[in-house]
């Protein structure tokens, strides 16, 4: 795995952290509704669905599962990455790749706390990410 793959994992986890919990925000607010509901017998064919509460339920409990497993992921992931990041020479590098993606930071937030310009800081980011790539290289070849 290259450097720029890993890092695009740390991000992706992040993601389907936020989409996970938008849908799981999006089914409490179905299974809340508190406005009356009339039998739709009367207006479609078919029998109405009087379970649809409950099913809404039960989905909102396999999504808080699921949050809860991509997080627990999420938490080992960005454990594994802290240690990786601390390991490369540069304290400057870890720092970068820490404040970017453990953090979750913004680049000129980075620039800011580093007190580097934006243009800068993403140089560093490209030495950080060579820096990484030898590293992930030397861990693979042990």
């Amino acid at each position: 795995m290259t450097a720029q793959e890993y890092l695009k994992k740390l991000n992706r986890i992040n993601d389907r952290i936020r989409e996970a919990e938008v849908s799981y925000m999006l089914l409490e607010t179905q299974a809340t509704k508190t406005t009356r509901q009339y039998p739709k017998a009367v207006y479609q064919k078919g029998s109405p669905d009087y379970h649809r509460r409950e099913k809404v339920i039960a989905a909102m409990a396999d999504m808080g599962v699921e949050i809860d497993n991509s997080r627990l992921e999420l938490i080992e992931l960005k454990r594994e990455a802290r240690q990786l990041f601390m390991s490369l020479d540069d304290s400057r590098y870890s720092s970068l790749l820490e404040f970017r993606y453990i953090d979750g930071l913004k680049w000129k937030e980075v620039g800011e706390i580093m007190n580097y310009s934006e243009r800068h800081v993403k140089r560093l980011y490209a030495d950080a990410v060579n820096a990484l790539d030898k590293k992930l290289t030397e861990l693979k070849a042990l």
